[in-house]
């Protein structure tokens, strides 16, 4: 089906949230490993940042249009990663931010039927994140109900507290923190303590 690039680019500017991480991705090799997060989204550019401190990348409108016009034809394989590198150096961010849109709208339903997801040790989302744990099925459900929007790993989730190593929490959407948690009340506890200190509302 052949989307008009003006209707994909106003469904990514209302679907990528800031906080938003998305992996790297290529129809070659599928996800390669790593991620970026999302800075924020306007009329004329996606803001992305790779890493804590790595300084934010300015992927343009234009950038986006020009790519979008060959994405059919490279996930067919009938032009290389390498031509359309060539088109855009944000060619990598703009590509896996193509694919993380079409995951979204698959992954999109009306209604969220908890019962309907798959169980943790199925699900391919959960694999290629590598979540584990006994919070796996609470981290797949927030998943799919913010349609991929949920950063689950990266710096927006951890606290530091200036000694020691940070704490975690599991989850910000936008600049909302959220903290999965069943367990015993202690470790319930410790997960307000982890939410009260979080720098996140």
């Amino acid at each position: 089906m052949n989307e008009n690039f003006e209707e994909v680019w106003s469904d990514i500017r209302q679907r990528l949230m800031s906080g938003t991480l998305v992996r790297y991705w290529s129809a070659e090799e599928g996800y390669t490993g790593g991620a970026f997060s999302i800075d924020g989204v306007d009329g004329a550019a996606v803001i992305a940042r790779h890493g804590q401190i790595g300084h934010g990348r300015r992927l343009s409108k234009r950038d986006f249009e020009q790519l979008f016009a060959f994405w059919g034809a490279y996930n067919r394989g009938t032009i290389s990663r390498a031509e359309l590198g060539k088109r855009s150096e944000s060619m990598p961010y703009i590509l896996s931010i193509l694919q993380w849109r079409e995951e979204s709208q698959i992954s999109a339903t009306p209604t969220l039927r908890i019962s309907s997801l798959p169980k943790p040790q199925q699900s391919e989302t959960l694999l290629a994140t590598g979540l584990a744990g006994h919070n796996q099925y609470g981290k797949q459900v927030l998943h799919e109900a913010t349609e991929g929007r949920a950063a689950l790993h990266g710096p927006s989730i951890e606290i530091d507290y200036g000694v020691g190593p940070p704490a975690r929490i599991d989850a910000t959407v936008a600049n909302i923190a959220v903290e999965i948690e069943s367990g015993i009340s202690k470790q319930v506890r410790w997960s307000i303590l982890d939410l009260i200190c979080d720098p996140y509302p």
